[in-house]
């Protein structure tokens, strides 16, 4: 049976840190504290991406992975496409009564947090495991993300935990059709990939470098094809 109680956490934290900071607005905007929750998440990241590294069963699927995804990523365009599919659904809210600062928010929000590796992975294994520490840890950081997004652009941000619902209900199901073929070394590699790509996350957001995680998707479901070779 598919489990998305990890899922609902995850969009439960985006309607309360939303709340939370359209009501703190004036405590949070211009203040030093947004630059701190920023290098908190991004230590939180950091944290998640070397532990769950560890996970790896068989480093070589790993760089072959990353290889290979990484080309098929950057082929596809697949950060350029996501991009471009929130931009039309922009045009489409447009004409509802939600501002343009509002829709703006929303749509930099939910690629905030759809993008990243942990929505993907935390929900591949909640489907398959049950397991939710991946999701209670993107939780949190959607949490603290959605406060500051709420404090700039109002309770819009919110709806972004429809798309959420709807991408991660995705991987989840899609866990249960590969579940005959996600062995437990197959998952580990699975993680260990998703992992080092939120690492990755943790230096865009300091600014360090500008590291196009969706682009390397197809790296996270290379091992179960690679586990059938090594």
């Amino acid at each position: 049976m598919m489990s998305l109680n990890g899922t609902f956490i995850d969009c439960t934290a985006i309607v309360i840190g939303t709340v939370l900071g359209a009501a703190a607005r004036s405590r949070i905007v211009n203040s030093p504290l947004a630059d701190r929750m920023t290098q908190s998440l991004a230590l939180c990241a950091f944290l998640v991406g070397i532990t769950g590294s560890l996970d790896v069963s068989n480093p070589l699927t790993a760089i072959v992975s990353f290889v290979i995804g990484g080309l098929i990523g950057d082929i596809l365009d697949l950060e350029r496409r996501l991009v471009w599919l929130l931009n039309k659904s922009a045009a489409l809210l447009s004409s509802t009564s939600l501002s343009e600062k509002s829709i703006e928010g929303l749509i930099s929000y939910t690629l905030l947090s759809i993008v990243g590796s942990l929505s993907v992975v935390g929900a591949l294994e909640n489907g398959l495991t049950g397991d939710i520490t991946k999701l209670m840890t993107k939780s949190l950081l959607d949490l603290i993300c959605a406060v500051m997004f709420g404090a700039s652009f109002g309770l819009s941000v919110m709806l972004s935990a429809i798309v959420v619902l709807l991408y991660q209900g995705f991987f989840a199901s899609l866990a249960l059709i590969l579940s005959p073929v996600i062995t437990e070394a197959v998952l580990g590699d699975m993680s260990a990939i998703g992992s080092v790509l939120i690492f990755c996350t943790g230096l865009n957001l300091l600014g360090v470098c500008r590291f196009k995680t969706m682009n390397m998707l197809p790296a996270l479901f290379l091992p179960i094809l690679l586990g059938l070779f090594f």
